[in-house]
C-alpha cells in the first residue's frame, strides 16, 4: 500500500508541472478540468500497470556468460530483530492510516449534516434546479441541485438573477461530482497534500467556467462589484459545495478579461499528447527492435565462475537444458510487488547458527527461474561461500516456491520463462 502511495502522489506531481505551466493561467477551462481530472485518474491506474523493472541482459555464447542484473541485495543479520522491528512498523503506519480515514469520514460526515441542516427539504431524485432560502448563511452556495440564498441580503431582480445563473453553471456543469471524486480521493488518501492542490485548482475552473456564463449576459464591472460586496461576508466552507463568492477573487475577476482562442486552447490541449505519441514511437521503436533473446540454462547442474571485479559469471552447460528469456516484455511480478518480495525473503531466512559460533559471514549468489506458469524453479547457487550458507539460501527459495505463484512474464502475449539473479548477504552484528 505505502508503495502504492508514493508511486500515485509521484505520478500526480509529475502531471501537475504541466497543467501549472500550460493551463493554470489561460482560459481553456474545459481543457484544464479534463486535464486534472484526467491526472488524477491516471495516478491511480499507472501504479497497477506491470513495470519491467528487473532485466538481465541477452547472452551471447556458449559457455554461457550474461552480465548479473541483480535483485536488490538482502542482508541477513546475526540477530533476528529486524524483522520484528517491521512488523511493528507495519502495524505503527497500518494504524496511524486508519485513524486519518477515519478523521477523513468524520469530516465528510460533518459536511453533510451541516448542509442537510442548511437544506431540512433537500431532494436528491428532482432533476430540475431547486432554490432554497436561508436565514443561518450569508452567501449563496450551492450543492447537487440545490442553490441555497441568503434571507437577510436584499437583492434586486437583476443581482438575484445573476446569482441564480451561476450557481445553475456549476449544477449544469455537474461540478460537484467532481468535488465528490476528490472526498473520495482523501478517504483512500487521507491529508495527502497534492489530493488538496487539485481541489483548489479544480474548484477555481469551476468558478471560471461559472464566471463566464454569467458574462454572457452581464456586465462584467458590474459581476466584479457583485462578487467584491460578498466576499466581504462570512460563508460556510465545507469542502463539497460552490460559494457564490469564494476566494481567489483577484484571479477570477482578471479572467474576465481574458479571451477564449480555439486556435491557442487546440494547442496547448494537443501538448500531453504530443509527449504520448512521442513515448509511443519510442516504444514501438524498442518493439520493431527487441532485446530480449531466448538462450539455454542448465536446470540444476552447472560450473560457476564468478569475478567480483567484471560482476561476470560463466556458466558451462552440463545436462537438461531450459530456454528462457532475458528482456520480456513484461517481466513476472510477485505478488505485491519487488518490495514485498525482498520482505519476504527477509523474513525466511534464518542465519545458521554454525556460522555464528566460527564467526562466519560471507554473500551467496543464487539464480532462479520463474517459468511460463509463475511457478520457481531451478534455484541454484552460482556464488559460494559456505554450504551451511548455500543451504539456508536454498531452503528460503524452497519455502517461497511452495508458498508463492508469481504472474509470469510476457512476450507478444505468451508466457515465458524469466531468470534471475539473487545475492543473499550474511553479517554477524
Amino acid at each position: 500500500m505505502l508503495h502504492y502511495i508514493i508511486w500515485t502522489g509521484l505520478i500526480w506531481g509529475i502531471l501537475l508541472i504541466p497543467y501549472v505551466i500550460f493551463y493554470h493561467n489561460q482560459s481553456y477551462f474545459v481543457i484544464n478540468r479534463i486535464y486534472l481530472l484526467t491526472s488524477l485518474i491516471l495516478g491511480l491506474i499507472i501504479p497497477f500497470i506491470p513495470q519491467g523493472d528487473l532485466t538481465i541482459p541477452a547472452i551471447k555464447d556458449t559457455p554461457i556468460q550474461f552480465i548479473a542484473v541483480q535483485l536488490q541485495e538482502i542482508t541477513i543479520k546475526s540477530n533476528s530483530v529486524g524483522t520484528h522491528i517491521h512488523v511493528h512498523l507495519f502495524y505503527i503506519l497500518y494504524t496511524i492510516y486508519i485513524i486519518a480515514v477515519l478523521i477523513s469520514l468524520i469530516q465528510l460526515m460533518k459536511s453533510l449534516q451541516q448542509i442537510r441542516q442548511l437544506i431540512p427539504n433537500l431532494n436528491l431524485f428532482k432533476k430540475e434546479v431547486q432554490i432554497h432560502y436561508s436565514d443561518t448563511i450569508a452567501m449563496p452556495f450551492s450543492f447537487l441541485n440545490t442553490i441555497v440564498l441568503p434571507e437577510q441580503f436584499k437583492f434586486n431582480e437583476h443581482e438575484r438573477a445573476v446569482i441564480i445563473n451561476h450557481e445553475k453553471a456549476h449544477i449544469i456543469n455537474k461540478h460537484y461530482l467532481d468535488l465528490f471524486f476528490i472526498q473520495l480521493l482523501l478517504l483512500i488518501f487521507p491529508f495527502h497534500p497534492l489530493i488538496y492542490l487539485y481541489r483548489k485548482e479544480l474548484k477555481l475552473v469551476h468558478e471560471f467556467q461559472a464566471d463566464r456564463k454569467v458574462l454572457l449576459q452581464y456586465p462584467a464591472d458590474q459581476y466584479a462589484r457583485l462578487l467584491i460586496q460578498l466576499s466581504n461576508t462570512t460563508h460556510l466552507n465545507p469542502p463539497i459545495i460552490h460559494s457564490f463568492a469564494s476566494s481567489h477573487l483577484k484571479i477570477r475577476i482578471m479572467m474576465f478579461t481574458k479571451r477564449y482562442s480555439i486556435q491557442q486552447s487546440m494547442i496547448y490541449f494537443l501538448i500531453p499528447f504530443f509527449f504520448l505519441f512521442c513515448y509511443s514511437c519510442f516504444s514501438q521503436h524498442e518493439k520493431n527492435n527487441p532485446k530480449d533473446e531466448i538462450k539455454t540454462i542448465t536446470s540444476i547442474d552447472t560450473m560457476s565462475i564468478f569475478d567480483p571485479k567484471t560482476n561476470i559469471e560463466q556458466l558451462k552447460i552440463v545436462q537438461e537444458s531450459i530456454d528462457y528469456h532475458t528482456v520480456p516484455e513484461i517481466m513476472p511480478e510477485f505478488p505485491g510487488g519487488t518490495t514485498e518480495l525482498m520482505k519476504y525473503i527477509s523474513s525466511k531466512l534464518v542465519y545458521p547458527e554454525q556460522m555464528k559460533k566460527n564467526n562466519k559471514e560471507g554473500t551467496t549468489i543464487l539464480t532462479f527461474i520463474i517459468n511460463e506458469f509463475g511457478q520457481l524453479k531451478h534455484p541454484t547457487i552460482i556464488k559460494s561461500v559456505t554450504p551451511e550458507f548455500d543451504q539456508a539460501a536454498r531452503d528460503c527459495l524452497f519455502n517461497l516456491a511452495q508458498d508463492i505463484t508469481w504472474k509470469p512474464g510476457m512476450i507478444n502475449g505468451k508466457p515465458v520463462n524469466v531468470i534471475y539473479t539473487l545475492p543473499i548477504k550474511f553479517k554477524l552484528e
